[in-house]
């Protein structure tokens, strides 16, 4: 099982979730340093797909609503999003709060299933005791390549990352 490691007040959000049973993949970055296709120096967020299904969904509301969230962050969403504007393809919701909490929030697109893509993932290790999933080395692949197609920020970084994943 690999490790890997981010900072501590994404590490404390990631138990929360855990804590509360949110399905999710860890994708991105940290994803790309675990397959071996980025400098672990070189990432500076978490990126976090939820599985999209409404039940899901209110348990991360229940998280981000919830006063631990609030006092451990100086953080206090108003309105909190519904279940059904987060439970749906393509979601981007950056959490961004001091200190120390750089997330982002993603959900699978419309053609992807995000049972099919957990059961495709791996086991890793964050922070040295956290259980999480990462997306699999193929998965992650094809969200490089969606990404290089539909974004134009950060593009050069998606590139590299795929041409590394790219390799067998």
């Amino acid at each position: 099982m690999g490790s890997l490691t981010t900072f501590h007040g994404n590490a404390d959000f990631v138990r929360m979730l855990i804590d509360a049973q949110v399905e999710f993949l860890v994708v991105g970055g940290l994803a790309a340093v675990f397959h071996k296709c980025r400098d672990p120096q070189k990432v500076d967020d978490l990126d976090l797909f939820l599985n999209p299904s409404a039940g899901n969904i209110e348990r991360f509301i229940s998280v981000i609503s919830s006063p631990n969230l609030k006092r451990s962050y100086n953080l206090e969403l108003h309105p909190f999003p519904s279940v059904q504007q987060l439970a749906r393809p393509n979601l981007d919701m950056p959490l961004k709060f001091e200190p120390m909490l750089c997330v982002d929030i993603l959900t699978p697109s419309e053609d992807a299933n995000f049972s099919e893509l957990f059961s495709r993932s791996q086991c890793a290790s964050l922070n040295g005791s956290i259980p999480v999933r990462i997306i699999s080395r193929q998965d992650l692949a094809e969200m490089k390549r969606r990404a290089i197609r539909m974004l134009s920020k950060d593009k050069k970084k998606h590139e590299d990352d795929l041409r590394c994943l790219e390799v067998v």
